[in-house]
Protein backbone atom coordinates (compact mmCIF):
# COMPACT_ATOMS: atom_id res chain seq x y z
CA UNK A 1 0.00 0.00 0.00
CA UNK A 2 1.30 3.51 -0.92
CA UNK A 3 0.38 5.13 2.21
CA UNK A 4 2.32 2.29 4.39
CA UNK A 5 5.42 3.50 1.74
CA UNK A 6 4.78 7.35 2.47
CA UNK A 7 4.49 6.55 6.49
CA UNK A 8 7.71 4.34 6.33
CA UNK A 9 9.58 7.34 4.52
CA UNK A 10 8.32 9.53 6.67
CA UNK A 11 9.35 13.47 6.64
CA UNK A 12 5.41 14.80 5.54
CA UNK A 13 3.50 16.86 7.04
CA UNK A 14 -0.28 16.71 6.32
CA UNK A 15 -3.54 18.98 6.77
CA UNK A 16 -6.02 16.98 9.48
CA UNK A 17 -8.96 17.88 10.50
CA UNK A 18 -10.56 17.14 14.24
CA UNK A 19 -14.04 15.69 12.97
CA UNK A 20 -15.82 16.15 16.38
CA UNK A 21 -15.52 20.31 15.88
CA UNK A 22 -14.13 20.27 12.48
CA UNK A 23 -10.85 22.59 13.49
CA UNK A 24 -7.49 21.95 11.05
CA UNK A 25 -4.05 21.15 11.97
CA UNK A 26 -1.25 19.73 10.53
CA UNK A 27 0.23 16.32 11.41
CA UNK A 28 4.37 15.57 10.84
CA UNK A 29 5.63 12.24 10.19
CA UNK A 30 8.99 11.82 11.46
CA UNK A 31 11.27 11.07 8.84
CA UNK A 32 12.76 7.41 8.32
CA UNK A 33 10.84 6.32 12.08
CA UNK A 34 11.62 3.22 13.25
CA UNK A 35 9.61 0.38 13.10
CA UNK A 36 8.09 -3.13 13.77
CA UNK A 37 5.09 -5.43 12.25
CA UNK A 38 2.32 -6.81 14.72
CA UNK A 39 -0.10 -9.72 14.97
CA UNK A 40 -2.58 -8.10 18.07
CA UNK A 41 -2.03 -4.70 18.50
CA UNK A 42 -0.87 -3.48 22.25
CA UNK A 43 0.32 -0.44 22.93
CA UNK A 44 0.50 -0.56 26.54
CA UNK A 45 4.14 -0.44 26.18
CA UNK A 46 4.18 3.14 24.34
CA UNK A 47 3.43 5.14 27.00
CA UNK A 48 4.48 8.79 26.92
CA UNK A 49 4.29 9.46 30.59
CA UNK A 50 6.74 6.83 31.59
CA UNK A 51 9.52 8.58 28.76
CA UNK A 52 12.10 11.21 30.02
CA UNK A 53 11.56 9.92 34.05
CA UNK A 54 13.93 9.00 36.02
CA UNK A 55 13.58 5.22 35.62
CA UNK A 56 14.53 5.53 31.99
CA UNK A 57 16.44 8.98 31.70
CA UNK A 58 18.04 7.82 28.98
CA UNK A 59 15.11 7.00 26.65
CA UNK A 60 14.52 9.85 24.23
CA UNK A 61 10.40 9.95 22.96
CA UNK A 62 11.15 7.78 19.74
CA UNK A 63 7.80 8.07 17.34
CA UNK A 64 7.35 4.05 16.08
CA UNK A 65 5.37 2.94 12.98
CA UNK A 66 3.24 0.31 14.06
CA UNK A 67 2.18 -2.12 10.86
CA UNK A 68 0.17 -4.86 11.40
CA UNK A 69 1.00 -8.32 10.06
CA UNK A 70 -2.45 -9.12 8.66
CA UNK A 71 -3.39 -6.27 5.83
CA UNK A 72 -6.74 -6.21 6.94
CA UNK A 73 -6.42 -5.65 10.56
CA UNK A 74 -10.28 -5.20 11.81
CA UNK A 75 -9.74 -1.24 11.99
CA UNK A 76 -6.38 -0.01 11.84
CA UNK A 77 -4.07 -0.17 8.95
CA UNK A 78 -1.28 1.56 10.75
CA UNK A 79 -0.18 3.34 13.97
CA UNK A 80 2.42 5.99 14.68
CA UNK A 81 3.06 5.34 18.78
CA UNK A 82 2.36 6.39 21.62
CA UNK A 83 -1.43 6.87 20.19
CA UNK A 84 -2.28 7.51 17.04
CA UNK A 85 -4.14 5.06 15.00
CA UNK A 86 -4.77 5.16 10.88
CA UNK A 87 -7.24 3.92 8.93
CA UNK A 88 -7.03 4.12 4.81
CA UNK A 89 -10.27 4.56 2.99
CA UNK A 90 -11.16 6.49 -0.06
CA UNK A 91 -14.79 6.68 0.67
CA UNK A 92 -16.54 9.02 2.35
CA UNK A 93 -18.32 6.12 4.40
CA UNK A 94 -16.47 4.18 7.03
CA UNK A 95 -17.61 2.95 9.52
CA UNK A 96 -15.68 1.65 12.67
CA UNK A 97 -15.43 -1.73 13.91
CA UNK A 98 -16.26 -0.82 17.49
CA UNK A 99 -15.65 -4.26 19.56
CA UNK A 100 -12.03 -4.50 17.61
CA UNK A 101 -10.94 -0.19 18.66
CA UNK A 102 -12.10 -1.11 22.35
CA UNK A 103 -9.68 -4.20 22.43
CA UNK A 104 -7.09 -1.78 21.31
CA UNK A 105 -8.22 1.31 23.60
CA UNK A 106 -8.24 -0.89 26.92
CA UNK A 107 -4.73 -1.72 26.42
CA UNK A 108 -3.82 2.15 25.61
CA UNK A 109 -1.86 4.10 28.78
CA UNK A 110 -2.81 7.76 29.44
CA UNK A 111 -6.19 7.11 29.97
CA UNK A 112 -6.43 10.78 30.76
CA UNK A 113 -5.58 11.23 27.13
CA UNK A 114 -7.78 11.06 24.01
CA UNK A 115 -5.81 9.18 21.05
CA UNK A 116 -6.27 9.87 17.62
CA UNK A 117 -7.95 7.91 14.98
CA UNK A 118 -7.14 9.02 11.79
CA UNK A 119 -8.52 8.34 8.62
CA UNK A 120 -6.47 8.56 5.77
CA UNK A 121 -8.30 9.70 2.60
CA UNK A 122 -8.04 11.65 -0.88
CA UNK A 123 -7.92 15.42 -1.13
CA UNK A 124 -11.55 14.95 -3.48
CA UNK A 125 -13.15 13.89 -0.29
CA UNK A 126 -11.19 15.27 2.79
CA UNK A 127 -13.36 18.35 2.78
CA UNK A 128 -16.99 16.33 3.06
CA UNK A 129 -15.79 13.65 5.31
CA UNK A 130 -17.43 13.75 8.19
CA UNK A 131 -17.72 11.59 11.49
CA UNK A 132 -18.13 8.11 11.13
CA UNK A 133 -19.91 5.15 13.30
CA UNK A 134 -18.96 2.67 15.08
CA UNK A 135 -20.42 -0.81 13.78
CA UNK A 136 -21.58 -4.10 15.90
CA UNK A 137 -20.39 -7.00 14.69
CA UNK A 138 -23.10 -7.95 12.79
CA UNK A 139 -22.51 -4.70 10.91
CA UNK A 140 -25.52 -2.98 12.25
CA UNK A 141 -24.65 1.12 13.33
CA UNK A 142 -23.85 0.55 17.39
CA UNK A 143 -26.60 2.62 19.52
CA UNK A 144 -24.47 1.92 22.79
CA UNK A 145 -20.61 3.48 22.21
CA UNK A 146 -18.65 1.88 25.12
CA UNK A 147 -17.27 4.42 27.32
CA UNK A 148 -13.49 3.76 26.89
CA UNK A 149 -14.08 4.93 23.07
CA UNK A 150 -15.84 7.83 23.63
CA UNK A 151 -14.46 9.19 26.04
CA UNK A 152 -10.66 8.34 24.69
CA UNK A 153 -10.66 8.42 20.72
CA UNK A 154 -11.25 11.24 18.57
CA UNK A 155 -11.94 11.27 14.95
CA UNK A 156 -9.68 12.90 12.58
CA UNK A 157 -9.32 12.94 8.59
CA UNK A 158 -5.95 13.28 6.99
CA UNK A 159 -5.67 14.77 3.98
CA UNK A 160 -3.85 12.55 1.43
CA UNK A 161 -2.08 14.96 -1.27
CA UNK A 162 1.63 14.52 -1.92
CA UNK A 163 1.42 17.69 -3.78
CA UNK A 164 0.18 19.99 -0.82
CA UNK A 165 2.57 17.51 2.04
CA UNK A 166 5.70 19.47 3.06
CA UNK A 167 9.08 17.69 3.12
Amino acid sequence: MYVIHIFRKGGYVFEVKNLQDNTSSRLTIPKNPPYENFRKLDLSQYDKRREGTKKNKKTKKTEKLLLPSNPNHPCVDLVLTPDNMFQVTVSSQHPIKQNPLKNIVDKIPNSDRKSRLYFIVPADVYTNFRLQNYETEDGKVAKNVPKAITDRIEQWALKFDLRTAAI
